[in-house]
C-alpha cells in the first residue's frame, strides 16, 4: 500500500521538475517548425508563380508560332497535355514536402525518454 503512495508521490515530483523542461522545449520546436512551414510556403509559391508566368508566355509563343500551319491543333492539345502533366506533378511535389511526422520529434523524444525512465525507476 505504501509502495502506491511512494510510486504516486515519485511520479507527481518527476512531473513537476520535468513540466518546465517539456514547455521551454515545446516552444523552441513551436519556433522553428513556424519558420521552417513558412520559408517552405513563400518559396513554393514564388516557384509556382514563376513557373506559371514563364510557361504561360511560352504556350502562348508556341500558339504564335504554329498558328497558321496545320501543326496548330496538335500543338494546342500538346500545350494542354503538358499543363496538365505539370499540374500532376506540381500535386505530387506539394504532397511530399508535407511532412508532419518530422514535427516536434524532439519533444515525443524527450516525453519517451522520461516515460521510460520512470517505468524503470518506479
Amino acid at each position: 500500500m505504501f509502495k502506491i503512495f511512494r510510486t504516486i508521490k515519485h511520479l507527481m515530483w518527476f512531473s513537476g521538475e520535468r513540466v518546465g523542461d517539456y514547455a521551454e522545449l515545446f516552444q523552441l520546436e513551436l519556433v522553428l517548425f513556424k519558420q521552417s512551414l513558412v520559408r517552405a510556403m513563400v518559396g513554393c509559391v514564388l516557384l509556382g508563380m514563376c513557373a506559371a508566368l514563364c510557361l504561360g508566355f511560352v504556350s502562348v509563343a508556341l500558339l504564335v508560332t504554329f498558328w497558321n500551319t496545320p501543326n496548330r491543333i496538335p500543338v494546342a492539345w500538346g500545350l494542354a497535355g503538358g499543363w496538365f502533366v505539370l499540374a500532376l506533378l506540381s500535386g505530387w511535389f506539394t504532397y511530399s514536402l508535407h511532412n508532419v511526422s518530422a514535427s516536434f520529434d524532439e519533444f515525443g523524444d524527450a516525453i519517451r525518454r522520461d516515460l521510460r525512465a520512470v517505468k524503470g525507476e518506479a
